[in-house]
């Protein structure tokens, strides 16, 4: 199961994020087989951000996610890229956790 397998099920995915509380969105994050990495601030940068990028609902996200990109991270995450590479998710695969959402393009990480 990749990133690109996350779907939300049900009213959460077409509620705008600035009504969702936190508690939710990792219960419907979890119902995916993912998580918010501890102390990462994940949903709280997705809120922030998101609507900038066309991202206000669950259901956004996942449409984000389909159509982005991953490539190779640092320290065995990965980059995954959204938004026509107008922002982007930092996630570690291997624990299936989400790490951060920001804005911007940043340079590729080369591999040895």
């Amino acid at each position: 199961m990749g990133i690109g397998d996350i779907h939300f099920k049900g009213l959460i995915q077409n509620r705008k994020l600035s009504e969702i509380s936190g508690p939710e969105f990792m219960n419907a994050l979890r119902a995916c087989g993912w998580s918010e990495g501890v102390g990462t601030h994940f949903f709280q940068q997705l809120r922030k951000d998101g609507p900038t990028r066309g991202i206000n609902t669950p259901g956004d996200l996942a449409r984000a996610i389909a159509g982005g990109t991953s490539e190779p991270g640092r320290d065995g995450t990965t980059i995954h890229r959204v938004c026509n590479r107008s922002a982007y998710i930092v996630y570690n695969s291997t624990t299936k956790t989400l790490i951060t959402f920001s804005q911007g393009d940043p340079k590729s990480v080369k591999g040895p």
